[in-house]
Formats: structure tokens, sequence, C-alpha cells
């Protein structure tokens, strides 16, 4: 399935920024009751023209063909990217999205899915949900409410119910950085503690003075950007270099700042997993 999670954040000076984070890993179960991964998939999308970030966990088989499409799709709408609009832009997403559905296979979907919109319009945030219910194979749409002060948006998917858990045991509530929303992203990942979950973290961000801004993750001594190896350096003015401690990096490797020994927790990480199991995690909030 995947672990997916979004943050807002307020510097110093007073800027929100809006981030949603993701793991790479897609998996298959066959028969045999054995597992295949692909730990590299791009979860994460964003468009050229407009601040709209688009996430999903659930049925990769749709999700990742589709949101593909339609991410192209609204790039060359000049409605879509033209609107301040969101109610306009809500319409055209669910619209969308309830084509494509009723042209695809419904026997194809595999499992319930849920598409994450988070967007800056008109001098204002939104965070909003596509539902589609595998059982009553109906889709819906639901707004998210948005923190005032730095905190967590929302956190979901197969490793989700798991996020809460992992900003506990970072004593996020004394230690309310950016940095430890994603840095209970990627326990998640490096603990294992969630089998769908794994791969290098995406993040992409939309701040109210900046725009979008992407992330390139240093991950087992290689960058990748939402999945695919960084080997040819990306736009710097697009896109920022990190390490998985949410240090800046420069494109060459080396750190600009040092978060490394920041990070306090409460168990280490594989003791954080194996307590985590033996009790009941939190339920996903979305």
């Amino acid at each position: 399935m995947t672990t997916i999670a979004s943050f807002m954040s307020v510097s110093e000076n007073g800027v929100r920024t809006l981030s949603m984070v993701s793991d790479s890993r897609v998996s298959w179960d066959l028969k045999n009751n054995t597992r295949i991964e692909y730990n590299f998939s791009q979860k994460l999308f964003h468009l050229h023209e407009s601040n709209d970030v688009f996430g999903y966990c659930g049925d990769s088989g749709f999700c990742l063909s589709n949101l593909l499409q339609i991410v192209f799709y609204l790039n060359n709408s000049i409605q879509f990217s033209a609107s301040q609009d969101f109610d306009t832009k809500r319409n055209i997403l669910y619209d969308l999205i309830d084509k494509n559905l009723k042209h695809y296979p419904a026997i194809a979907i595999t499992e319930s899915f849920t598409i994450y919109w988070n967007s800056f319009l008109d001098k204002a945030f939104y965070s909003h949900k596509f539902v589609y219910n595998k059982i009553t194979e109906e889709l819906s749409d639901h707004s998210i409410k948005l923190p005032i002060k730095m905190s967590y948006v929302f956190y979901d998917g197969s490793g989700g119910k798991y996020y809460y858990k992992a900003l506990e045991n970072l004593d996020y509530k004394n230690n309310n950085y950016s940095r430890v929303y994603f840095k209970a992203l990627n326990d998640i990942i490096e603990s294992q503690i969630d089998q769908k979950t794994g791969g290098p973290p995406q993040m992409i961000s939309v701040s109210s003075n900046k725009g979008l801004l992407s992330t390139s993750f240093l991950f087992e001594k290689v960058y990748y950007l939402f999945g695919i190896e960084d080997m040819y350096i990306s736009n710097t003015e697009k896109v920022e270099y990190r390490d998985t401690d949410f240090n800046y990096r420069t494109s060459d490797g080396k750190i600009r700042n040092n978060y490394s020994k920041s990070y306090i927790r409460k168990l280490d990480i594989q003791s954080w997993k194996t307590s985590t199991l033996k009790n009941k995690p939190a339920a996903n909030r979305h």
C-alpha cells in the first residue's frame, strides 16, 4: 500500500509551508502467500504551472496509471492552471477521476484508494482527498482541516497507522520542527515496521512565498527524486537536496547543516518497532 503524510510548518518569520511526504514502494501479494516489491515508484506528483500536489495510497494499479495521465493533462489545461477558485479545481479533479473510474475495469481494482491533493490558491492553503470505496464502488471527496500552527495534516496508508506513534517516539510536541514530521516517515521506512512501506522517501512542499519545491533525498548513498535515481542533477531552483536526517546537502553530497544529533527518541528505532507492534497502533488521520 504505502505510507503517506502531510504537515504544515511555520518559519520564524511566519512563512507557512504545506508538505506531503511518502515512501516509494509498491508491492504485489501473490497466490502462494509471497510478496514481490518494487522500491522505486513515484507516489507524489505536482503540476508545473500551479501550486498543486498529489499523492495516493491504496490501489497502485489505478492510481499510478491514472494520476500520471491526469497530471499530464492538467499541465496542459489552461482552465485548471489559471483558476484561483478552489471549487472550480475540485470539480475538475473529481470529474476526471470519476470518468477514469468509469472507463477502468472494476475487477482490476484490487483495493480501495485515496488520492490526496494539497494546494495553495489565492493566498490560501487547501488539503483535500478523493476516496474510492472498493466494496461500494463509489467515489467521494472530503476537505481536510488545516492546522493553524505547525502540525501534521493527515497520515494514511498501510504504514500510516504507525505515523503518529513515530511522532510520539520523537517527542514531537516538545520538538515541534518540520524535520521531525519527515523523520517520522523515515523511521517507518528504516524500521521496516510495515512490509508495504519502503524505498527512498519523497517530498513536495508548497510555501506561501516560494511556491513548489521538490526534494531529492540521499538514500543508501544515492540521490533519489520521486523514486528515480537523480544521477543527472536536478534544477536546484526547483529541487533541494537533503539526506534522511533532513540535513541540507549540496548536489555533490556536502552537508550544509547538521540535524543528525537533534532527534530525541524515547526508544531507539528497533525497540520502538517492537513496542509498537505489541500494542494497537493509532488509527489513520485523514
